[in-house]
């Protein structure tokens, strides 16, 4: 229990209310704030912060845990876990998982005790490996390497193949019919992850990592680091779409959606939404000649012109909006049905959208057809000839196939 000096100290320092505390080292308690920040305080009421979440916002600092043999701090904040010096500020994003809880650090095994969707289960420190610990045996569909921390894919249905990204740059092949895994390249394509697009004209792999373009020859497996104009800003795109027609990317920063030129490689504005705006995830609607792109906040589904760069809202996913969708990953325009899918990363829901009347509907989720939940959705590929969506659940490190008219799902691979 705090002291009532050190209590002073943190209403001074962080007028939120703390969410967590854990006991560290010189005899300073360690506390975690709503809006994330870590503060050090010891029982006479001296006091120091010693992490502040970049985001201007601030996210909850929550589930400390101490290391104290190795002076190492663990906590969980905006999706994902983070390691810090429990006496200094650095701090390492070591893995997303959204909905974790940490439970112990087991320092005979090196590991950190979780509990997510998919029940208790180990993290390995050094290999960075989940499992399973009801038996101690990694739960696996496929064979080959565990992908961890998926980041994003791009699928060629036509060659069965998934390519896969991780937020550490490795990039990785999955087989859509056995699930078999394999790493695509000796070494990572960046120093972290980024969204991956697949080039069927060029018959390679087109990735954001690092913030720069990448492409990887399928065949070959070289890769190109294009040059990066002054004027391109990925700015944390949603998705990357690629137009086939004009050999461009459109991508979307903060307000703007934009295109690349992959001729020339100069970005170009497409449309400028309003000054509080944040455009995300984008697909496109070529048969209207148009990008289908979620605008939040709260989310809203809306079309942007291709050439005028007029703006017309689709759907409205707001606080009355029924059934409820808070935060999209990913979208997916089915020219075949004229819907759009998408993946609502919050509430671990696959929803589709009719273009034509704006009413959308669950299709998969928890309680909403057979097959597991969806734990961290990320991203979202769909083969309208076979009529499967195929969605990367970050949280497990799961390939799931989603049957488009029932819902029903199956993990593929993990």
């Amino acid at each position: 229990m705090l002291s009532d000096e050190a209590e002073d100290c943190l209403a001074v320092l962080s007028p939120p209310d703390p969410v967590t505390v854990t006991r560290g080292p010189a005899e300073r308690w360690i506390v975690g704030t709503t809006d994330g920040h870590l503060v050090a305080i010891d029982d006479v009421g001296n006091c120091e912060e010693i992490y502040d979440d970049p985001d201007e916002y601030g996210y909850a600092i929550n589930n400390l845990l101490l290391d104290a043999a190795n002076d190492t701090l663990y906590f969980t904040a905006r999706g994902a876990v983070f390691s810090s010096s429990a006496s200094g500020m650095n701090v390492t994003e070591m893995f997303s998982s959204y909905y974790t809880n940490l439970l112990a650090f087991d320092p005979n095994g090196d590991r950190l005790l979780l509990q997510d969707p998919t029940g208790i289960v180990a993290y390995n420190l050094d290999s960075r490996v989940t499992k399973n610990i009801a038996n101690d045996e990694e739960v696996r569909v496929g064979s080959g390497p565990r992908i961890t921390d998926m980041y994003d894919a791009a699928f060629d249905f036509e060659k069965g193949v998934a390519y896969v990204i991780n937020r550490h740059g490795e990039l990785f092949t999955v087989d859509l019919q056995s699930g078999a895994r394999a790493s695509f390249l000796d070494e990572p394509v960046a120093l972290n992850g980024g969204h991956l697009i697949f080039d069927e004209q060029g018959n390679r792999i087109i990735t954001d990592a690092a913030s720069s373009l990448i492409t990887v020859d399928i065949d070959t497996g070289e890769k190109t680091v294009l040059a990066r104009p002054v004027n391109l800003s990925f700015d944390m795109p949603g998705t990357m779409p690629f137009d086939a027609a004009g050999n461009r990317l459109i991508h979307a920063s903060g307000n703007v959606l934009y295109a690349f030129s992959l001729d020339t490689y100069t970005n170009s504005i497409i449309s400028v939404q309003g000054s509080e705006d944040y455009l995300g995830a984008a697909d496109l609607d070529m048969r209207r000649n148009r990008a289908i792109v979620v605008r939040d906040f709260p989310p809203e589904l809306i079309a942007i012109d291709l050439v005028t760069g007029d703006t017309t809202t689709l759907t409205e996913f707001n606080a009355s909006a029924s059934p409820a969708v808070k935060s999209v990953a990913d979208v997916n325009v089915d020219a075949v049905n004229d819907d759009v899918w998408l993946i609502d990363q919050f509430n671990g829901n696959f929803v589709r959208v009719d273009l034509a009347t704006g009413k959308h509907e669950i299709v998969a989720g928890d309680a909403i057809a057979n097959g597991i939940s969806f734990a961290d959705p990320v991203s979202l590929g769909i083969d309208e000839e076979d009529r499967i969506a195929w969605i990367l659940d970050a949280a497990t490190g799961s390939l799931v196939a989603v049957d488009l008219a029932s819902g029903d799902r199956v993990i593929i691979s993990r």
